[in-house]
């Protein structure tokens, strides 16, 4: 049975196992939380959106040391963790740097090697500096004994308990220790702002398919857009650089197409040489028109034709040496038969067409057909 904390003439038993209380013990301090938890409570509660929320615990949790950086992981790495697209990692982190709860730089050499590093950070609007109001440790009394054992046989007069003492408030004279979180105070852009010239060297050693006309005409368009949005941000060198990483190639200014050759380009001439290949082509068709005339010449030839006056030339006849009749034989008398018209034999189309060239040329229509007719290259059946 357990007595309650009051007098009474049931003697009671305390067991050598209770703990011995101190009745002015301290309060042990509770440890400072870190950068990272007090920036991670600050994102929670914020009013950014879930996505941006969920990367941003997920980028604490698996790469930012206590102070929050030390955080160099790539979109791939993030978006596997957070099991989101990379687009959608992306869109997070630029929302969570325009509402100034991170802030990222590249890091490393080369473009090959650089990275985004990335700092938690804090809204200047959600720092609270309270230091009108120390914190304080509260000591009180521990009145409340252990409960306490009654022992049926054993019924001794419980000792008095001690007066409770009031509780005493002891400030602390050292400070806490805040976690230095680094605040980047967010700016609009100036109605006269103009490109600066390192930005504008960064920018053609970011995009050197721009030329620097295209560079400062999108300059133009970024102050126009962000004037007209009222946009604010921590860092605008940072914004500019977004900014002109995504921007199009003009296609006024874009470069034209390779030409590709499928034979080597003609040489360049000089007027010597292009004189004298004007007179190395005329000399060819010059003795290509003397091969053609000799080759006529010959075929004309071949059929009889002089090639000079056009007329064929009649064979010479054979002389036949007749043997003198003797005197009182008798002779055959030879009857002068009647000539018949001349009938031109059937002849090809090819034929009656070499037929005419030769009557054009002079020729008479007989001497023509049979030189025609003669020639090896005219038989029937055969083109020309």
């Amino acid at each position: 049975m357990i007595a309650e904390n009051t007098p009474s003439s049931t003697p009671s038993f305390i067991p050598s196992f209770a703990p011995t209380l101190n009745p002015q013990r301290v309060l042990p301090l509770k440890p400072a939380a870190s950068a990272k938890s007090a920036w991670q409570h600050a994102v929670l509660q914020s009013d950014l959106p879930p996505t941006v929320k969920f990367v941003l615990v997920t980028l604490s949790i698996e790469w930012m040391d206590a102070a929050g950086g030390s955080c160099f992981p790539t979109l791939e790495q993030i978006a596997k963790k957070a099991g989101l697209s990379r687009q959608a990692v992306a869109r997070a982190l630029d929302q969570a740097v325009a509402a100034g709860y991170l802030h990222r730089w590249h890091w490393g050499r080369g473009k090959g090697n650089r990275r985004w590093n990335y700092q938690a950070t804090l809204p200047r609007e959600n720092v609270i500096e309270d230091n009108l109001h120390p914190p304080v440790i509260v000591i009180v009394d521990n009145h409340k004994p252990c409960p306490s054992l009654i022992m049926p046989k054993e019924r001794a007069a419980p000792p008095e308990p001690a007066p409770p003492r009031p509780a005493t408030v002891e400030p602390i004279t050292a400070p806490l220790s805040v976690p230095k979180v680094r605040i980047q105070s967010r700016t609009g852009l100036p109605e006269d702002w103009t490109l600066p010239e390192d930005w504008l060297d960064a920018a053609q050693q970011e995009r050197p398919d721009l030329s620097p006309e295209a560079i400062q005409a999108s300059a133009k368009n970024f102050r126009d857009y962000h004037l007209s949005r009222g946009t604010q941000t921590a860092n605008w060198k940072y914004e500019w650089t977004r900014w002109i990483r995504r921007e199009r190639v003009p296609k006024s200014t874009s470069r034209p197409p390779t030409p590709i050759y499928l034979t080597p380009p003609p040489p360049t001439l000089t007027p010597a040489e292009r004189a004298a290949r004007e007179q190395a082509a005329q000399q060819r068709m010059e003795e290509a028109d003397r091969q053609a005339e000799e080759r006529r010449i010959q075929m004309l030839i071949a059929n009889g034709i002089d090639p000079k006056t056009g007329q064929r030339v009649a064979p010479p006849k054979p002389t036949l040496s007749q043997p003198q009749t003797p005197q009182g034989e008798n002779r055959t008398l030879t009857v002068p038969v009647e000539k018949k018209p001349w009938i031109a034999p059937p002849m090809t189309r090819a034929q009656q067409i070499a037929v005419l060239e030769l009557r054009q040329a002079g020729i008479e229509r007989e001497e023509a057909v049979a030189a025609v007719l003669n020639d090896p290259r005219f038989h029937r059946g055969q083109g020309h």
